[in-house]
């Protein structure tokens, strides 16, 4: 997520190949990211208008969680991840993010969750109805 968020930040477009390579790495990493780093992502893609292309992220049975290092909170929280996440097999990039956000929209600072609001807008990346009603429950 930083690469993805010096590029924006400097305001580079690193072009299509880089873009690939980034957007496998997010997928990758996706759910070892914590609420800044979906934060950084979704605000760089929406400020230099990338969009994911068609990249499908695997399903969870091939990531990697519940290390043993985690508390309850974060052992819970993946279990949520995991049920959600698994039930839709293989997911597009930006629906995985709304996915992995709503159980812990709560460990989001006020700017990371404006950012990424901000970002679904201008990405025209609709989070559904669930993900709403629970961003402004947070929000409250």
């Amino acid at each position: 997520s930083l690469l993805v968020w010096a590029y924006a930040s400097l305001g580079h477009d690193p072009g299509e190949k880089v873009w690939a390579v980034l957007d496998d790495a997010v997928c990758r990493r996706l759910f070892d990211y914590k609420p800044q780093n979906i934060s950084n992502t979704l605000w760089a893609w929406a400020t230099l208008g990338h969009v994911p292309g068609p990249k499908m992220c695997v399903s969870l049975e091939s990531v990697r969680l519940g290390q043993e290092t985690q508390s309850g909170d974060e052992r819970t929280n993946n279990s949520i991840k995991e049920t959600e996440v698994a039930a839709q097999k293989s997911v597009h990039i930006m629906r995985a993010m709304s996915l992995l956000m709503q159980p812990t929209l709560r460990n989001f600072t006020p700017q990371a969750m404006a950012n990424s609001l901000w970002a679904f807008a201008v990405l025209q990346h609709d989070p559904g109805l669930k993900f709403l009603k629970h961003f402004d429950r947070q929000v409250l």
